[in-house]
């Protein structure tokens, strides 16, 4: 089933035009009665604000729909008026609502009331409109909406509020929009504006600002950018390709970040130096297909060859820009030590702290046995420092025997570590194990499994390791991480 939705306007001074869409064609003053007559919807809903009319909202919008029905002979009018649904919400702006009830003036035109401040705001009236499209829309799979009447604000509310209830429950969605420019002449034809592609462009490129947000490249928009790469003409496909290539190589390294493979990141980011090189190919195409003379006057001669373009030039630019920004620093640094490093810092911005704690861990062991022994380190020499460092955390100096002690003094003494600082690893080691079983680790101590699958430690059942425990354990890290590199 499809239900319309539409902005409440004055209808009093629309004229009969003939809206246009998908081939068909319909005469009629009101643009959802034209695509009512294209789409035949199971539900219709209008959308008046406050500010329309004096009071009676429903009744004086079907008033002077019907009068002015009657005045055209508009038959797509008539067929909508008993099958509507309203919604009145608060809008905010000074405004001179219709006189209800209603009264030509000597203008011809209804009369109207004083300019009136009505006080609101732009979220209640989103929050009104979400309210109505929750209450009336539940049970329908499709629904349209236009945004050729109405407010400025107004078209902005519906076009956000719709947007995310339908993604919300996801539901399939088109926005409509009829281009009518000041006093359209009688007759004249208007064709309706499909303008889903560009929420679409939003909704993909916000999901690609949070994929870098929280490291997760299952967010990217990258079927959204093969798919419009795809039906893009020949003349682009070049630079296009080379931006689907490029974030396809993001979402390569943001998943080498995100299952904790840190290490091998190497090539991956050696793919997306390339930046810069894209963009300056993104930026030719453009001066030479849409900009006149390097002015801002953009497709003023050939823009008709260009109307069915979907919007990609908004993606491919933000696919750059959100890539540049969020991974400046470590596209820049020529050094892979700290490279490794950023990219540690970043994952605890992110909160992926057991990516932290499991690898932070290891990467410390590494350059420490660097610092140590100035060479490339093996499996053996690293296993050796590991069981060396972990050893002495886990005594106190006191307990320590006496080639210990000596291994302690010399260790402190060319890495500036204190015996607290070995502990840190020892801790750590024993959180990681605990968490990457799942709490059945033998570091989780004394533990038994219940027939009923209930984990008691000591008699008592099992607590969560809590949010802030593992984020001081990897501020430790972190701490330990910079003063080994400041050595």
């Amino acid at each position: 089933m499809k239900a319309l939705v539409w902005c409440g306007g004055d209808p009093s001074q629309y004229v009969k035009v003939r809206y246009e869409h998908e081939g068909k064609s319909v005469d009629t003053f009101l643009a959802p009665a034209a695509l009512h007559e294209i789409y035949k919807y199971d539900k219709l809903i209008v959308i008046i604000p406050n500010t329309l009319f004096q009071k009676d909202w429903f009744d004086v919008y079907k008033q002077i729909l019907e009068k002015k029905c009657n005045e055209s002979d508009d038959k797509y009018v008539r067929e909508i008026l008993n099958k509507m649904e309203c919604c009145i919400i608060p809008h905010p702006g000074i405004a001179r609502p219709i006189k209800v009830p209603l009264k030509i003036g000597k203008d011809g035109r209804y009369e109207r009331i004083n300019v009136t401040t009505f006080r609101c705001s732009f979220n209640l009236m989103l929050n009104c409109i979400y309210i109505c499209l929750r209450n009336k829309l539940e049970e329908f799979k499709e629904i349209h909406f236009d945004l050729t009447h109405g407010t400025n604000i107004l078209v902005n509310a519906l076009l956000i509020a719709g947007t995310i209830y339908c993604i919300a429950r996801g539901k399939k969605y088109k926005f409509f929009a009829a281009p009518i420019l000041g006093a359209p002449q009688q007759g004249q034809v208007v064709k309706f504006q499909d303008i889903t592609d560009a929420a679409e462009a939003l909704i993909n490129i916000i999901s690609g600002i949070k994929a870098w947000e929280y490291l997760d490249e299952r967010l990217l928009p990258i079927k959204y950018v093969k798919d419009m790469g795809r039906i893009l003409g020949e003349k682009y496909k070049e630079v296009f390709n080379s931006v689907r290539k490029f974030i396809e190589n993001v979402g390569n390294l943001l998943w080498v970040i995100r299952s904790n493979q840190v290490i091998v990141c190497k090539n991956e980011i050696k793919k997306i130096k390339n930046i810069k090189e894209i963009e300056g190919n993104l930026n030719e195409i453009i001066a030479q297909e849409y900009l006149e003379n390097n002015t801002c006057n953009t497709c003023l001669k050939n823009y008709k060859e260009k109307c069915d373009e979907k919007p990609w030039i908004p993606v491919a630019d933000a696919v750059l820009k959100i890539s540049e920004r969020e991974f400046k620093d470590v596209i820049e640094e020529k050094d892979y030590v700290n490279v490794i490093n950023k990219l540690i810092e970043k994952m605890f911005e992110r909160e992926y702290y057991l990516n932290v704690i499991g690898f932070g861990r290891e990467w410390i062991i590494y350059l420490l046995a660097k610092k140590l022994l100035k060479r490339d380190i093996n499996i053996k020499i690293y296993e050796n420092i590991d069981k060396l460092i972990t050893g002495l955390g886990r005594k106190r100096i006191d307990e320590y025997t006496e080639d210990e002690l000596s291994r302690y003094i010399l260790i402190t003494e060319r890495l500036k570590m204190t015996c607290e600082d070995f502990g840190v690893f020892d801790s750590v080691r024993k959180l990681r194990n605990r968490l990457m079983h799942g709490r059945i680790s033998k570091d989780e101590g004394n533990i038994i499994i219940k027939q009923d699958g209930t984990i008691l430690k000591n008699n008592r059942v099992l607590n969560k390791i809590k949010k802030d425990e593992m984020r001081n354990s990897c501020e430790n890290i972190l701490k330990l991480l910079n003063n080994i590199c400041s050595l």
